[in-house]
């Protein structure tokens, strides 16, 4: 069976900078890679150094995309120095790709890269080169049905105040997942996140040969690995952005060496509480309820949970059409759960659930 290596934070890709006099441009140029300017930034300026910089593509292979590019940078008053960017990602890894890069087999994404010949950099150079825009995951095994419940209980727990960094959830077999806060635009309070089923991404992710009219292929890195399996994992994936994420999250890493001098506990602390700690209500919501008796009280909180799971105003009639008590006793239990769809923190959710229920009442599946 293979090895997942399940819960435990991940390396899956990030950017590094190299000074241009430590990089040596072999022959391999032409129709395959560019070299192209960028914007400038500083780095002193965290926000303009944390923006993502298109990298040209120069090469793609069994489905994996080596992308470098060319930059100038200022570092506060200093002059600026011309620098290589090169994007580098777990899927150079090949087969080790679960096992996400670490100090161990990091050598093989070097060796990948150089094996390219399109640029020549020293190892010592190579892992001290600058880091940022790291991508950090964690897996858990998973089935696609669960995935999906997931997902949904997940954008249905959204605090309301940071619905407007979330879009809507795609729950298809294909594709299936959620993200928070776009890559460019998030802030350390608001940090871009992902949760998807691997197994959908690793089957259907489209790749793009640049160079051979525009060929497009999915799944292609996974056919060639993988034999095309189904991988039954759910991952979490957290972008790092620059030094004001690093710092905020109390990470001291600067160079790629850095990052795998990190304390693991404590990553796992960052990739296990950033979901709630900044876009879900885990909070007890009842706590205006704290005066119900304990059947009562487990009640409320049965209620809001459904609610939270879909349950729309059909299901709540039926419910209650169900009970086999008399009229007074269905008018009390329509009340209590009247009580709860009234409530301002349910309204959004309950309007979602019921324009769900009319399209099920459509499909005659009332």
């Amino acid at each position: 069976m293979l090895n997942y290596y399940l819960e435990t934070p991940k390396w899956d890709s990030f950017k590094i900078q190299i000074p241009a006099h430590q990089v040596l441009v072999l022959g391999k140029i032409g129709d395959t890679f560019e070299v192209t300017y960028t914007s400038i930034f500083t780095g002193e300026q965290s926000v303009e150094e944390g923006e993502i910089t298109p990298l040209s593509q120069a090469d793609v292979f069994n489905g994996i995309s080596l992308r470098i590019g060319k930059k100038n940078v200022l570092r506060g008053n200093l002059p600026s120095i011309e620098c290589f960017e090169f994007q580098i990602n777990a899927k150079m890894l090949g087969e080790r790709y679960f096992e996400g890069i670490t100090q161990a087999n990091l050598i093989y994404v070097y060796e990948y890269i150089m094996s390219k010949k399109i640029v020549y950099v020293e190892w010592e150079h190579f892992i001290e080169g600058k880091i940022l825009d790291l991508d950090c995951c964690y897996d858990v095994a998973c089935d696609i049905e669960q995935a999906q419940k997931v997902i949904r209980k997940v954008y249905q727990s959204i605090k309301y105040e940071k619905k407007k960094y979330v879009k809507d959830p795609y729950l298809r077999e294909t594709n299936t997942g959620i993200e928070f806060s776009e890559r460019q635009r998030q802030k350390p309070t608001s940090p871009n996140l992902r949760i998807y089923y691997k197994g959908a991404e690793m089957e259907n992710k489209p790749v793009l040969y640049p160079n051979k009219n525009n060929r497009k292929t999915y799944g292609e890195f996974n056919e060639v690995y993988f034999k095309g399996m189904h991988h039954p994992i759910i991952r979490l994936e957290r972008n790092f952005k620059n030094k004001d994420h690093f710092r905020y999250e109390k990470l001291n890493v600067e160079t790629l060496n850095d990052i795998f001098n990190l304390d693991l506990q404590h990553l796992k602390n960052i990739m296990l509480t950033s979901v709630k700690k900044y876009y879900i209500d885990t909070q007890v919501r009842l706590r205006s309820d704290l005066e119900l008796g304990p059947v009562e009280y487990l009640l409320s909180v049965l209620i809001d949970e459904k609610i939270r799971d879909g349950a729309d105003i059909l299901y709540w009639n039926s419910i209650c059409d169900g009970y086999g008590g008399g009229y007074t006793q269905k008018s009390r239990l329509k009340n209590k759960i009247k009580s709860f769809v009234d409530r301002p923190e349910y309204k959004e959710i309950v309007a979602s659930n019921n324009a769900v229920g009319e399209v099920w009442k459509k499909l005659g599946l009332e």
